[in-house]
């Protein structure tokens, strides 16, 4: 069975899964916020995996390695769930209940887990001409990051190009990195940079982006120069937080552009953002190299891509507050 094949029987198995634990959450509310928690994640995923529920929709290994260990994940989910209405699971609840809590709390951190390595295999854009990325491993067996193996790999419908080879890569230079949970709302500007030369690598969430930059730390601090590398956030995103619980986080531009700079990175950060965002952005000005507009400034947008796509240095219209 080839991959495509594979990939669009585990998105339909993932996806049968994952609409019977909402339905069963809808039915269940009562049983306290827990439940609603996974039925939020759930739904996150149902999300992702959306393009891969098209037979003729092209991905990669790398793709498949991580939707089975998700499929993994909500099949033991599904099982504790269903447990309940079981009468000596049933039973087992009513005399220990914080044992099934706590089975419950596990599943919820695995699928938080799986959904970021799920995130960060998807965020490619389909129209890019090619990307090379670090995936992490999708070990099930653990509540935490795993470690990491280098994979690279191109994602796009049946008419992109894919690399011949499997080799390790490096990603491409000059790079943007851009973290925005609306890919569809900046596929303009992504074909803008393509054709200035740009490799452009689309993360929709900040726990997906700080996974990425981690695991690509030191290639990233190899070339940490504007002429090199440059990030793009937008200011607002919904988001799982920690507690698995999606929610709008109106601080997810605060909270990348903190982690860059601790990260010990200088290269730009631009955060591009909405007219009702961009009154939370006044923090870039302690930054250096930092700055923020709406986004109806699109002159300096690809001023600011040109500049990259061109390795220039020193160009600073884009260095401000944009309110």
């Amino acid at each position: 069975m080839d991959i495509a094949t594979t990939t669009y029987t585990l998105a339909t198995t993932i996806y049968k899964l994952s609409v019977g634990i909402v339905n069963f959450a809808g039915q269940h509310q009562e049983k306290g916020p827990l439940i609603s928690n996974i039925s939020n994640i759930v739904r996150q995923i149902q999300s992702i995996i959306s393009p891969l529920r098209h037979p003729d929709y092209v991905t990669s290994d790398s793709v498949k390695q991580v939707l089975q260990a998700v499929q993994k994940a909500l099949a033991r989910t599904d099982r504790h769930l269903r447990a309940w209405k079981h009468p000596t699971h049933r039973l087992i609840a009513f005399i220990n209940p914080s044992a099934v809590i706590s089975e419950l709390r596990e599943d919820r951190e695995q699928l938080v887990h799986q959904c970021i390595l799920l995130s960060v295999a998807m965020q490619v854009g389909d129209h890019m001409r090619q990307y090379r990325l670090f995936l992490p491993s999708a070990d099930d067996n653990t509540s935490t990051l795993p470690e990491y193996d280098e994979v690279a790999f191109s994602r796009g419908s049946s008419r992109s190009h894919r690399p011949e080879s499997r080799t390790i890569l490096k990603p491409t230079l000059p790079l943007l990195i851009w973290i925005d949970d609306n890919p569809e709302g900046i596929d303009r500007y992504a074909s803008y940079a393509s054709r200035r030369g740009v490799t452009l690598v689309l993360l929709d969430s900040t726990s997906a982006a700080k996974a990425w930059i981690r695991v690509n730390r030191d290639f990233l601090k190899k070339h940490d120069d504007p002429w090199n590398l440059r990030f793009i956030s937008d200011q607002v995103r919904h988001e799982v937080d920690t507690k698995g619980v999606l929610c709008k986080n109106v601080k997810a531009g605060n909270d990348i552009t903190t982690f860059i700079r601790k990260e010990g990175f200088t290269a730009p950060i631009l955060i591009f953002t909405s007219h009702c965002g961009i009154g939370l952005t006044r923090y870039v000005e302690s930054y250096a190299n930092t700055g923020s507009l709406m986004g109806s400034d699109y002159k300096v947008l690809h001023e600011y891509i040109d500049a990259l796509g061109a390795r220039r240095r020193g160009d600073m219209g884009w260095m401000k507050f944009g309110g």
